[in-house]
């Protein structure tokens, strides 16, 4: 996931909406918020019913990709939380990521 243009292109920026959901059965979705990312894929969002110090699994969807999980619930602590699904096929739910590029770091969703 990342922009939808990069430097100096023409394209159209994309969205992607990331929810907040319980770390326990049924996974209820406690908030959401939707952004655009930077042309390297950050985005900074804000989660106005988060709580410091409890546990929350982090969905990320977005219209062009399969819906992807955090591979373990998530803290805020002090009212942030960094989430990196960048370091491995790990960071997801069921290490279900493929690295696609190195250069620039692309994991990807879904069968082969």
């Amino acid at each position: 996931m990342g922009a939808g243009r990069t430097s100096g292109s023409k394209g159209t920026a994309d969205t992607v909406n990331i929810l907040l959901r319980n770390s326990f059965a049924p996974y209820s979705v406690v908030d959401s918020s939707v952004g655009v990312p930077d042309v390297y894929g950050n985005v900074i969002l804000e989660f106005l019913k988060a709580d410091n110090a409890t546990s929350y699994y982090v969905s990320i969807k977005h219209r062009n990709s399969i819906e992807t999980w955090s591979s373990t619930g998530m803290i805020f602590i002090s009212n942030s939380m960094i989430l990196d699904m960048t370091s491995s096929a790990a960071s997801a739910f069921g290490s279900n990521l493929k690295l696609i590029d190195s250069s620039p770091i692309a994991f990807g969703c879904g069968g082969e």
